[in-house]
């Protein structure tokens, strides 16, 4: 795993006692050996204009070459540190340059750059 991927995985991970339960795309944010800060993923309360901080993928074109389910959004303020073991890699953000500015600018308005 490494940064700018999508994963998929158990989330909200603390809340989670069976791993094989309630998963989620989550957006990694930093990876060391065995842990990694995700970002929380989900499909509702997708907007047209969303907050600073969260990163949408609405663009079928992006959701397909990300291997995204459907429309997804992150939420770069939800963060938590998982075990990577639990959790399976599905794309990584440079498949869609053209997300860059919308990524930096969550990045930064979550405090993450």
């Amino acid at each position: 795993m490494e940064d700018g991927d999508i994963v998929y995985g158990p989330y909200p991970y603390q809340a989670i006692t069976d791993r094989r339960k309630m998963k989620h795309y989550c957006f990694v944010l930093e990876v060391n050996e065995e842990r990694m800060l995700v970002a929380a993923g989900t499909s509702s309360h997708l907007d047209s204009c969303p907050l600073e901080h969260e990163f949408q993928i609405e663009q079928k074109r992006d959701v397909e070459k990300l291997h995204l389910a459907k429309e997804t959004r992150f939420d770069m303020k939800e963060v938590a540190w998982v075990d990577i073991r639990d959790f399976e890699p599905v794309s990584n953000i440079q498949e869609c340059p053209n997300l860059y500015y919308k990524l930096q600018r969550a990045l930064r308005s979550a405090g993450h750059i």
